[in-house]
């Protein structure tokens, strides 16, 4: 028994080597297994950022057509409007050579005893002068033709009304391009951070411009107007100009231009009255349809008394010298302007009115039952108070009058009111004023 002993040590010592070893094997299993899992892991997270990658150039490419898509676009709408453009100076070249043609069949139809060939000859240069060059927006050119075609004695209705209607069009195109700019900038983010400092830098620049512009414009009506006044005075025969004083009269009414009022002047005005000030509003049936509008005040200034004047109504009188633009305003027979008259009967040291006081009132149906404007130069009456805005016009002339005030001024398309501005108010000549006349 004693010599077993040592073999059975042996097997348990195996036992325990077997063990061991076993336990070796299953960590090196369970590391084996997490290696595989760890592996498989980032596998999974490889393909993810692949997908996403993927995607991401996806939507890089889309963004890549659109903006190409957008650009081709932009290039289509610059060609038509490069293309239009070309076409309206075509025209509006040929407009210019035309008005060179009416001038020189005017000047070769001057009678024997106007001006010799020299002086027709500098008057047929200073108004080629009055033709525009091609510079600038092309519906400013439009105009400033049109307003030399008209100072150059050009009456001709067909011409203006296509001159006009190129105009029109002119700015529906620059309105057009405009407005296909800002929608790409609202399309292009990008582009607008560029265009913004681009912008910032020309900002000072294009405010001085501006200004000058608007200079420039009040010089060129000043020119225009002297021009005009001075040619009036020559009075040459043979040499039609179109007086502003007979140019105004029924013509077709545009609704989304619509009118201008010229208050020019109040006659009649009593001597205990030192400032006058108008107050303006639309009416229709007697209900205001728009707000009141007070005109600045004017000194009252001593009549006319000359044997050569051609006013009708004695008395003092006020100069307005106010245009009124009234925008958008659909026609309508019963739409009338009521105009009310407040006046100062005191002016302190510094020759300001101290208190203004309504002293009379007026109304003046604004158009006929053909939905036209009536155009033309008016001499309405100032009634007495209390303002009664829906009276119709049978029914006012039955209210007395206050003295002999009137109020002269003129309705006018706003079409015509470039050549209207060209007119001053002259409290010496007031006879082509006229009464409006009554329908029952």
């Amino acid at each position: 028994m004693e010599n077993n002993l040592p073999n059975g040590s042996k097997r348990t010592t195996d036992i325990d080597d077997s063990k061991e070893h076993n336990r070796q094997l299953r960590r090196h299993h369970m590391g084996h297994s997490d290696r595989l899992k760890e592996m498989r892991e980032m596998a999974t997270l490889h393909e993810r950022q692949v997908a996403l990658i993927q995607a991401h150039n996806q939507e890089l490419q889309q963004q890549r057509d659109e903006l190409a898509r957008q650009l081709n676009v932009l290039g289509e709408q610059r060609n038509t409007s490069h293309l239009e453009s070309v076409r309206n100076e075509e025209t509006l070249q040929q407009f210019a050579e035309h008005l060179h043609a009416l001038h020189a069949q005017k000047v070769s139809s001057v009678p024997a005893d106007q001006p010799d060939a020299s002086e027709r000859k500098k008057m047929h240069q200073d108004n080629s002068k009055l033709v525009p060059p091609a510079d600038g927006p092309l519906s400013a050119q439009i105009k400033a033709l049109r307003q030399a075609y008209v100072h150059s004695g050009g009456s001709d209705p067909g011409i203006i009304a296509q001159m006009v209607d190129l105009q029109t069009d002119a700015q529906s195109v620059e309105k057009n391009q405009a407005t296909a700019s800002a929608e790409a900038r609202r399309k292009n983010p990008e582009h607008c951070i560029l265009d913004s400092t681009r912008e910032a830098s020309q900002r000072g620049t294009t405010w001085e411009l501006l200004l000058l512009e608007q200079q420039n414009q009040r010089l060129e009506e000043e020119i225009l107007r002297i021009q005009w006044a001075r040619e009036r005075n020559q009075n040459y025969e043979g040499r039609h100009i179109l007086d502003p004083v007979d140019s105004l009269g029924p013509a077709p009414y545009d609704p989304a231009a619509g009118f201008v009022i010229f208050f020019d002047l109040v006659l009649g005005v009593t001597a205990s009255q030192k400032a006058l000030c108008l107050v303006a509003a639309l009416y229709s049936e007697g209900v205001e349809v728009g707000p009141q509008t007070p005109l600045p005040p004017v000194k009252c200034l001593p009549g006319v008394s000359s044997a050569y004047s051609h006013s009708l109504t004695p008395g003092n009188y006020a100069l307005l010298s106010v245009k009124q633009p009234v925008p958008r305003v659909q026609p309508s027979s019963s739409l009338c302007l009521v105009v009310e008259m407040q006046a100062a009967h005191d002016l302190d040291v510094h020759d300001q009115d101290v208190q203004l006081t309504s002293s009379g009132w007026t109304c003046v149906e604004l158009f006929d039952q053909y939905n036209q404007l009536h155009s033309g130069h008016w001499r309405v009456p100032v009634r007495c108070l209390p303002v009664q805005p829906s009276l119709n016009i049978t029914q006012l002339n039955t209210i007395p009058q206050v003295g002999n005030m009137e109020l002269c001024m003129r309705l006018v398309n706003s079409r015509d009111e470039d050549v209207q501005t060209l007119m001053e108010p002259d409290p010496s000549r007031t006879r082509h004023y006229k009464y409006l006349a009554v329908v029952g």
